[in-house]
């Protein structure tokens, strides 16, 4: 199999949106490529001792997959004049059979222009490479999940995984003003699992979009990551 190529543009964002798929792929013995776009300088808290990179290495080690970091600037990916070349070469060095990123139309400015750049990047690579896009789901108005994963019993690993990521975790005393809805990045990935878990008669899902998906169609329940290579309209629809 192709190794997949997943992409982010802070150290947390995919243990908080795609933890449970990078645990099954981990499970499965997957050649999985980790590509940061930026350091989360930016972050509205930085350790005490070491950096976010050292959490986000730690917490990815931890499923035995490695990361790359780029040096772009947190908060300015939309005006990186950098960022198209930097995923083409990425996409055609790779070579990947899946490719996880977020949505262009992400309310984070960040995550949109990675999105953006990704799209742009598929378009131009070669005609030999080919790779099934996933976007993983932040926060996109008005963009619907086409598929959920079931993470089965595996959220408390997942919510161990976020974990590691102990600076961006105020606790319960800690500030929580600058928290969207007062809720951390623990609590932020139960809730949404959980709410669209709960919409699909499940305990807890991860949404993703596959852009070839057909929009008239339910969302497509994915049991393992498995169906993620299987072809993008299979899986069992509830």
């Amino acid at each position: 199999m192709k190794p997949v190529l997943c992409l982010a543009a802070h150290p947390d964002d995919l243990e908080v949106y795609m933890g449970g798929a990078l645990l099954g792929m981990s499970r499965a013995g997957w050649q999985v490529q980790v590509w940061i776009a930026t350091r989360g300088e930016k972050g509205t808290f930085q350790p005490a001792a070491g950096t976010r990179v050292e959490e986000a290495r730690a917490a990815l080690g931890s499923l035995g997959i490695s990361c790359v970091l780029g040096d772009l600037e947190d908060g300015n990916l939309a005006g990186e004049l950098r960022l198209d070349r930097i995923l083409l070469d990425l996409v055609t060095a790779a070579d990947p059979g899946l490719l996880f990123a977020p949505h262009p139309s992400d309310s984070h400015l960040d995550h949109a222009a990675l999105g953006a750049a990704v799209g742009e990047a598929l378009l131009r690579r070669p005609a030999s490479s080919k790779a099934a896009l996933w976007h993983w789901l932040d926060a996109a108005p008005g963009i619907e999940p086409s598929h959920f994963l079931d993470l089965g019993s595996s959220l408390a690993e997942k919510l161990a995984l976020i974990g590691y990521h102990k600076s961006q975790i105020p606790g319960e005393t800690g500030p929580r003003g600058h928290l969207p809805d007062g809720r951390d990045i623990l609590e932020r990935a139960e809730h949404r699992d959980r709410g669209y878990g709960r919409a699909q008669g499940r305990a807890y899902l991860e949404p993703f979009l596959a852009p070839e998906a057909r929009r008239s169609e339910a969302p497509c329940i994915l049991e393992s990551v498995q169906d993620f290579k299987s072809n993008l309209g299979t899986g069992n629809r509830e």
